[in-house]
């Protein structure tokens, strides 16, 4: 199992990874500028009213008024116990999850409480709160894009592709006009459906126009914010990405503006709506977009497990060909407590400053993919990457630091990627960034190594031509489940991984089905008091298999389930768990 291949699915808040800080893991000198930098620190969690529930029967078609309504209830009783008056149904998300709004924000840990009691509620298959992902950029490019380390080799890159006619879609905090984007926009959507987050006073539309952190109606989340946010950080994004030769990585590729963040941060109801249009999706009562995204771009972080819905989304944006790239974060911390970062199949990406190495603020760790320059806290200021800004309504080029500012790049590689091997999938493309990264064999935490666009470029034409090598794709993630059918692929030679909670005196059995065949096996944990198969694995007809589990010891247990298979194309399976 590799080391770029373990994730695990949370739940949590969503910054923009311009820069957020651990000062734990900082000198005095760097705490010192952390507390100066505009996007060095965001809150941990702060109050949330949102939570998205899903419902048995409604994730494919809207459930009918009245079984909804009987829900939506049962849950204002139970939010009525911890403090809420009232809870109302906003909408249906592109995930088949229903955002619910309490009358008043609830504290995480209240919030975490009633999401419980709502997973225990009868016709339930889950609830999580709709949490924040934090910007993850603070306030150059020229070093990162050259030619000796620890620059992309983005002029060799060149010579092979310009990333024509790739869309790459930017879930940000919006557009605004710049002379170096002019040509690469393409229509876009708000899809920031609160009017009290939004920042324009209008909530979702199809004005994908960022107000900027000084609009009319801030963000109530900013203010949890120990310093100014990072302003504009979509277009930064958008310029870091695809911005007019020789400032943008892919200079020939089409930006798509979906904003679904604020000055700060994003609700997750709103940034998994962004995948599922973004890729072609559907979202309830909202027209489809007519150029679709091959590359998604989410340059945010937020300290949780990946959520269900994320998970959900994320896996239909891959199967509609799309590669998701996401932030580490700035927490200088394991990458595995970020999400989506920490999201199976989510190319999660680090930052290395000018002296090529991991910088202090870049979370890190074995479910790293790789690393890219983005600045460092022992970067000079004018030596840090430098990216679309502006001072006032006047836009500049500023230095700029954070986990941002390298997922941009690996996004604007992945589009170059994708006009040299049009047909190459999301696996190929994640397996060729990491196959085609620099080596960093004294950073163990760095991923696959620093990003290398040339190289890169190179290996996705070997994988992605005919008789390319079958590949280990999306293997290993460690996917947590709740009962109910998951449909799945695995792509050549692979294995997936997921975790089943099964509680003291629980029976739990999971059944596999394919064709050809996918192979199912169970672990428990080693220690005694736990898991006891009974029996450990059979097979029940042709193309199926099942594994049971009794959980006979006094406390909940996890059960890992793991499916393989080795094919020359895609294998489709169906997983049901029933306990």
């Amino acid at each position: 199992m590799s080391r770029f291949s373990h994730r695990l699915l949370h739940v949590l808040p969503l910054a923009l990874c311009v820069s957020v800080f651990n000062a734990e893991a900082l000198s005095p000198q760097d705490v010192a500028h952390a507390r100066s930098n505009p996007a060095a620190a965001a809150p941990e969690h702060p109050p949330l009213s949102g939570l998205i529930v899903y419902l048995q029967g409604g994730a494919r078609t809207p459930l009918d008024t009245t079984t909804l309504e009987v829900r939506r209830m049962e849950i204002e009783r139970a939010a009525s116990a911890l403090g809420a008056r009232s809870v109302a149904v906003v909408r249906q998300l592109g995930t088949g999850g229903y955002l619910l709004q309490v009358d008043r924000p609830l504290a995480w840990a209240t919030m975490l409480a009633l999401a419980e009691t709502v997973r225990g509620m009868p016709g339930v298959l889950h609830a999580e709160p709709d949490s924040l992902r934090w910007l993850a950029a603070s306030a150059d490019i020229d070093w990162p894009l050259g030619l000796t380390p620890p620059g992309i080799r983005a002029p060799f890159a060149w010579h092979q592709s310009s990333g024509a006619g790739v869309v790459v879609a930017v879930l940000d905090s919006g557009r605004r006009d710049n002379f170096s984007l002019s040509g690469r926009w393409l229509p876009g959507r708000d899809l920031v459906a609160d009017p009290r987050a939004a920042g324009d006073r209008d909530g979702a539309d199809d004005d994908p126009t960022d107000p900027g952190p000084g609009g009319p109606d801030p963000d109530p989340a900013c203010a949890a914010m120990t310093a100014p946010p990072f302003p504009w950080h979509g277009t930064a994004m958008a310029g870091l990405i695809a911005a007019k030769h020789p400032l943008g990585i892919a200079p020939a590729a089409r930006v798509l503006p979906v904003r679904v963040a604020s000055a700060c941060a994003a609700r997750v109801s709103d940034l998994v709506d962004g995948m599922t249009w973004a890729t072609g999706g559907k979202l309830p009562g909202v027209p489809d977009t007519p150029t679709p995204a091959r590359v998604v771009n989410i340059s945010m972080a937020g300290r949780s497990q990946c959520s269900y819905g994320e998970s959900l989304a994320v896996e239909a944006a891959r199967r509609r060909g799309a590669v998701i790239v996401a932030a580490a974060g700035n927490g200088g911390e394991d990458v595995r407590g970020f999400a989506p970062a920490n999201c199976p199949g989510v190319l999660a990406v680090g930052s290395v400053g000018r002296d090529g190495q991991l910088s202090p603020l870049s979370n890190r760790g074995a479910w790293l993919d790789l690393v890219a320059p983005g600045g460092s806290t022992k970067d000079a200021y004018q030596d840090r990457p430098r990216a679309i800004a502006f001072n006032g309504e006047h836009p500049a080029y500023r230095p700029v630091m954070g986990t941002s500012i390298a997922a941009a790049q690996v996004s604007g590689v992945a589009a170059l990627m994708l006009h040299a091997a049009p047909d190459a999938t999301p696996a190929q493309i994640g397996e060729a960034l990491r196959q085609g990264a620099s080596p960093m064999p004294d950073c163990p935490e760095c991923g696959a190594g620093r990003l290398d666009a040339h190289e890169s470029i190179e290996r996705v034409r070997r994988l992605a031509a005919p008789d390319g090598p079958p590949l280990q794709a999306f293997a290993g993630k460690l996917l947590r489940l709740p009962p109910g059918t998951t449909l799945g692929r695995l792509s050549g030679c692979a294995e997936q991984t997921m975790s089943v909670t099964v509680r003291p005196g629980q029976r739990a059995a999971a059944t596999v089905a394919s064709s050809p065949l996918v192979m199912l096996k169970g672990v428990g944990p080693a220690r005694p008091g736990g898991l006891e198969p009974v029996p450990a694995n059979r097979v029940v007809s042709d193309g199926q298999q099942r594994v049971d589990w009794l959980n006979w010891g006094d406390h909940a247990q996890d059960l890992r389930l793991t499916l393989s298979s080795c094919s020359r194309g895609d294998v489709d399976y169906r997983l049901t768990l029933d306990w």
